[in-house]
């Protein structure tokens, strides 16, 4: 009888659960339903901010980070109902990217190039590039935190390893984007770039490291991951570390005098450039969908993780 009422337990346990994320599946569709319903209100809306001659492309490309940003702040306020007590740390590093990202999905601009969308000194690079190096860095956190978390569970040197390096890595990233936007040189873009890529590389061979380690359904997880990252490093490779060459190349056979960095200093608190032109922001497009959207995504569901489970903890 014992016997029989723990099985009971244990099944009424296991359809409360499955219910429960049922309804947490629920809740996640309907935000993703309404993502594309904001974004064409947010269309007729900024359509009369922007001016007559702007490109239709750029108004609706604009509609659509700012319904990003206005869904991931949902996102993560319901990601904080759901967050263990274990991920605090994850969540409010996952709030720093989030609110970070919105801020610049709101008032998008191009570093380099001096453009924006809005008339206002929070377009300025300066503004603009300091927010983005804060939530960066919190993302860097969340991956190395996860990374050794996980490593040294599953005894994994690997993983840890890559975990404390990851940080500093992303470190000196930022360093090489701060030179390239008062430079005007995309070459530290490049590099920037090429260490983000790095870090994707390296998290998807830790995460393989670990895969045979892993309970099975923790397992399936981090393939998905191990696809998330390899789709990463492939864009990376293809589109943003190519574009940040080939204008690097263009610039150097134009000729391109780079700012000092005194003169590059005193330019990004100074000038920006409003423009709605598609062909201005047609290269930038892309990459920032994808930021905003993807990526942010991804800081929220690493402050929902549950602690990684081994094999061995299965069959006991």
């Amino acid at each position: 009888n014992t016997d029989l009422a723990a099985a009971a337990m244990a099944g009424d346990s296991t359809r409360t659960s499955s219910v429960a994320a049922a309804r947490r599946g629920l809740g996640w569709a309907a935000m993703a339903v309404r993502l594309p319903i904001l974004a064409l209100l947010l269309q007729q809306l900024l359509t009369n901010v922007a001016p007559p001659s702007a490109d239709w492309q750029v108004v609706l490309w604009w509609a659509v980070l700012s319904a990003c940003a206005i869904t991931n702040v949902t996102a993560l306020v319901v990601a904080g109902r759901m967050c263990a007590p274990y991920r605090s740390t994850q969540w409010y590093l996952a709030a720093v990217y989030v609110l970070g990202c919105g801020f610049r999905s709101l008032l998008p601009r191009a570093d380099v190039q001096r453009i924006c969308l809005v008339d206002s000194w929070l377009s300025t690079v300066v503004v603009g590039r300091s927010v983005a190096t804060v939530a960066e860095l919190a993302f860097a956190a969340q991956v190395a935190l996860v990374l050794r978390e996980y490593g040294a569970a599953a005894k994994c040197k690997l993983a840890v390893r890559v975990g404390s390096a990851i940080f500093p890595m992303l470190f000196i990233a930022e360093i090489f984007s701060w030179y390239a936007v008062v430079t005007t040189n995309y070459i530290g873009n490049a590099i920037e770039q090429s260490l983000w890529t790095t870090s994707g590389v390296l998290t998807a061979l830790s995460l393989n490291a670990m895969l045979r380690v892993a309970h099975p359904d923790h397992a399936r997880g981090m393939l998905w991951a191990m696809g998330a990252c390899t789709a990463f490093v492939l864009f990376m490779v293809t589109v943003d570390i190519r574009m940040y060459v080939t204008r690097f190349l263009a610039d150097t056979a134009a000729g391109k005098p780079y700012l000092s960095l005194a003169e590059g200093f005193h330019d990004l608190n100074t000038r920006w450039v409003v423009t709605f032109s598609f062909e201005e922001w047609a290269t930038e497009m892309a990459w920032m969908a994808g930021y905003f959207s993807f990526a942010v995504w991804l800081s929220i569901a690493l402050s929902l993780l549950p602690r990684l489970r081994l094999r061995k903890e299965s069959s006991d």
